[in-house]
């Protein structure tokens, strides 16, 4: 518990955790894209987060700013980027404000709180309805 935190690009790793599933609390990396990231890196999948050296961080970061560089992602549609973090989390607030602004169905379910994707509501979402009420 004495140990500082493993930041990688400002965000914390928990350090019992194995590298590849430490790396999937960052916003946006799954255990795919964690799979990339140690590849890329040079790393064992097995490696704890405790275990990893200022050069293996050093590593996982020039690789997490590869991925996610433009020149990586030139060709991609938007939908298949690789982004992580505050920039994925603009991106998504930004189509959810476009669906509201267009007045579309699902920028209204977002607005109220209540589930988007057709899940029912009548015995189900109280949590969503709840959370909508206290808005």
């Amino acid at each position: 518990r004495g140990t500082p935190p493993v930041r990688l690009e400002g965000f914390p790793l928990p350090a019992q955790r194995g590298a590849l599933h430490g790396l999937t609390t960052i916003f946006g990396v799954g255990i795919f894209q964690a799979h990339r990231l140690c590849s890329k890196a040079f790393l064992a999948w097995d490696l704890r987060v405790a275990e990893l050296t200022n050069i293996d961080i050093e590593r996982l970061s020039n690789a997490l700013k590869e991925m996610s560089s433009e020149e990586a992602n030139k060709d991609a549609p938007s939908h298949m980027r690789f982004e992580y973090g505050d920039r994925l989390k603009r991106r998504i607030g930004g189509n959810i404000r476009a669906l509201q602004v267009a007045g579309l169905y699902r920028g209204k379910r977002h607005t109220a709180g209540l589930p988007v994707r057709g899940q029912r509501t009548k015995t189900n979402a109280k949590s969503a309805r709840r959370a909508a009420a206290n808005r």
